[in-house]
């Protein structure tokens, strides 16, 4: 009797692995997500309450998101540039997955003139103009060339810093 209620829970388990049933594939899942995500590019307009806000997208149109985020309504900035990762909820919500700076709302060329510490340099633009930027990629101290000139990518912070986020040949 022993051997028969084993046989019937393996065979049992078997079918329900093999069918897909009671077992759910986290790819497929994870694929799914994927496949329901948008993003838009778009200027922050404001916050309507303590979790939905307005943003008018780079297409014009205007569009609602939704945001649990805490850390979102504190430090974004309204008037600027972000690009917005969500997926429509079955109530048709838009609902924030993720937000990022606009990582090319600026650049200049200029030569690297120096670093002024660990994070900060300085660069002189192709329009003769002097510019602080800061970065915390070490890679760019140890590989970046004093007197070659480079594009430098990067969006001003809240506090008026310059952060770097790509620099090309």
């Amino acid at each position: 009797m022993k051997k028969l209620k084993k046989f019937a829970v393996a065979f049992w388990v078997a079918v329900m692995l093999f069918s897909g049933v009671g077992a759910a594939n986290p790819v497929d899942a994870a694929w799914s997500k994927v496949e329901q995500s948008h993003y838009e590019k778009g200027v922050l307009i404001g916050w309507a309450d303590g979790n939905s806000f307005e943003v008018k997208t780079s297409s014009g149109k205007y569009m609602v998101f939704r945001s649990s985020n805490n850390w979102y309504k504190k430090n974004l900035i309204s008037g600027k540039s972000y690009t917005y990762y969500y997926y429509t909820n079955k109530y048709g919500q838009n609902i924030i997955t993720k937000i990022q700076k606009d990582e090319q709302s600026h650049y200049e060329k200029g030569v690297l003139i120096g670093w002024a510490d660990g994070n900060s340099f300085e660069v002189k633009t192709s329009s003769g103009k002097y510019m602080v930027f800061r970065s915390s990629n070490n890679w760019y101290k140890k590989n970046l060339i004093s007197g070659k000139s480079y594009t430098y990518y990067y969006y001003t912070n809240k506090y008026g810093q310059n952060i770097i986020t790509k620099i090309q040949k």
